[in-house]
């Protein structure tokens, strides 16, 4: 019986549905695919893997944000939209699934913007994405995030600016991953919070999105794995006789 129980499992995971693939990952096509909220918008970039990234901020349509730096108000917006409050039942957390409190544990986020979709995968998958952070405030806590699901990943901050020009602070480069434990339908999104308050932007570039699925053993690795389950009954018959 359990002879017979191994071989089922293994025919099972012949027909185990393939992930839906990550929509636009490089948004090549704009945000087809993608919900957003507050300053989000698309931006040409000849560094990328292809020509357009996602340019995710919290700088405000009218407000001074950058005045210590020089910049007009709503110099540092590229979207024309102003970033969203992230309490409230139409704030940035709502829209995310998330509780107000999710991206520091304290409901200090004040506002931010974010960009999201739904996914499908299987267990063993792995989730990868291209990021850079760009910061105006001389504070640590604005920060860039990743939330899968219900579960808020840590980015950037002020910590990583590695140089600063002309008030601007930029972070290396960066590729975050994740590992699926489960199959399933989530959430993915990333974005960027004001912590603390709402003087000096900060902006996460995001690109290159995309899903690797788990590895799936070869034709000749199923052959052999169904011909050790037949040994194994053969050898149960021979020690029930």
């Amino acid at each position: 019986m359990r002879t017979l129980a191994l071989l089922a499992a293994a025919l099972a995971s012949l027909s185990a549905m393939p992930a839906q693939a990550l929509t636009n990952g490089s948004f090549e096509s704009g945000f087809t695919g993608w919900s957003h909220m507050g300053d989000a918008t698309i931006y040409a970039d000849l560094a990328s893997d292809g020509f357009l990234v996602a340019l995710i901020g919290t700088a405000s349509v009218d407000q001074n944000d950058d005045g210590l730096v020089g910049l007009s108000p709503g110099e540092a917006n590229f979207s024309g939209i102003s970033p969203a409050p992230v309490a409230g039942p139409g704030g940035l957390a709502a829209a995310l699934g998330l509780a107000a409190n999710a991206f520091d544990g304290t409901a200090s986020a004040i506002e931010g913007s974010a960009v999201w979709q739904e996914i499908t995968v299987n267990a063993g998958d792995t989730l990868f994405l291209d990021w850079t952070f760009v910061s105006i405030d001389p504070r640590v806590g604005d920060y860039a995030f990743a939330a899968i699901g219900d579960q808020v990943f840590h980015l950037a901050d002020g910590n990583d600016i590695v140089f600063v020009d002309d008030g601007i602070g930029f972070s290396m480069g960066q590729t975050f991953s994740h590992v699926f434990a489960q199959g399933g339908t989530t959430r993915l999104a990333m974005g960027v919070v004001d912590v603390g308050d709402t003087l000096g932007t900060s902006l996460v570039v995001a690109d290159n999105a995309r899903i690797v699925a788990a590895p799936v053993p070869e034709p000749e690795a199923y052959a052999l794995m169904l011909a050790g389950l037949g040994l194994m009954g053969f050898a149960a018959r021979r020690q029930g006789r």
